[in-house]
C-alpha cells in the first residue's frame, strides 16, 4: 500500500517524528489506534454491500500495518506516553474498542519495553560499585 510505504520512508528519514504530538497531545501512535477501533466498530456497524465491507476490512489491515511499524519505530517511551487527556496508547486502543489483536500488540510491546527498562537499571547497578574505604 502506497500509505504504508510512505510512512516507512518518512521514518526512515525522520525517526523522531513518531515522537511528535498533535494539539491534543496525542502520538502517531494514538491516532493510528484510535483510528482503527473507529473503522472497527463502523465495520461492525454496518450492513451495506460487500465492497464496503472489503474495502473497510482493508483499511483495518492498512491501520493494523501502520500500528506494527510505528511500534517498531517508535522508542519504547512512547508506549508509556500519556495525551492531555491523560492516556496512553493501549489506554486508547481499549477505550475506543480496537480489534483484541491490535491490544495484544500494544500489551506486548509494553511488556517488551517493561523488560528492557528492567534490565537496563539491572545492568547499571552492577556498573555502579560502591566507594571501598
Amino acid at each position: 500500500d502506497a500509505r504504508l510505504y510512505v510512512l516507512e520512508f518518512l521514518l526512515e528519514f525522520q525517526p523522531k517524528c513518531t515522537e511528535e504530538r498533535d494539539i491534543n497531545g496525542k502520538t502517531p501512535l494514538m491516532v493510528a489506534v484510535e483510528e482503527i477501533g473507529i473503522e472497527k466498530n463502523e465495520y461492525a456497524d454496518e450492513d451495506e454491500d460487500e465492497d464496503q465491507n472489503d474495502c473497510d476490512e482493508e483499511r483495518i489491515e492498512q491501520l493494523e500495518s501502520a500500528i506494527k511499524v510505528l511500534l517498531e519505530q517508535s522508542p519504547q517511551s512512547a508506549l508509556l506516553v500519556e495525551d492531555d487527556n491523560d492516556r496512553t496508547a493501549l489506554e486508547h486502543a481499549v477505550y475506543v474498542e480496537a480489534p483484541m489483536r491490535t491490544i495484544k500488540r500494544l500489551q506486548r510491546a509494553l511488556r517488551d519495553a517493561a523488560r528492557e527498562q528492567r534490565a537496563l537499571e539491572l545492568l547499571s547497578r552492577r556498573e555502579v560499585k560502591p566507594y571501598a574505604h
